[in-house]
C-alpha cells in the first residue's frame, strides 16, 4: 500500500528553468497510481535546484502554483492546466 499517488504533469521550474516532473499527491487513493491534475486538488514536487513547486486548485480549471525555496516564496501565479470541465 502506497502513501501517495503520482501526478502526470511536467513543467518548467520558475527558479532554474529546468524541466520538472515527479509530482505527487495525497488527494486520491494513495496507491502509487498515476493520476491527472484534474483528479486532485493539490500536487507537489521539488526541483533539483531546491525549489518546491506546489499546485493548489482554486477554481474548476485553475490552480495557484506556489514555488518556494528555503521556506521563502519565490513565485506565485494562477495557471490553467486544462481547458473545459471534467
Amino acid at each position: 500500500m502506497g502513501m501517495y499517488d503520482y501526478v502526470d504533469y511536467e513543467c518548467v521550474c520558475p527558479n532554474c528553468k529546468q524541466k520538472v516532473s515527479g509530482f505527487q499527491s495525497k488527494d486520491a487513493e494513495c496507491e502509487l497510481a498515476l493520476v491527472t491534475p484534474i483528479d486532485v486538488n493539490n500536487f507537489y514536487t521539488s526541483c533539483n535546484c531546491g525549489a518546491w513547486l506546489e499546485f493548489n486548485r482554486i477554481f474548476t480549471a485553475d490552480y495557484r502554483v506556489l514555488v518556494t525555496k528555503n521556506n521563502k516564496v519565490i513565485a506565485s501565479k494562477k495557471v490553467t492546466l486544462y481547458e473545459g470541465k471534467k
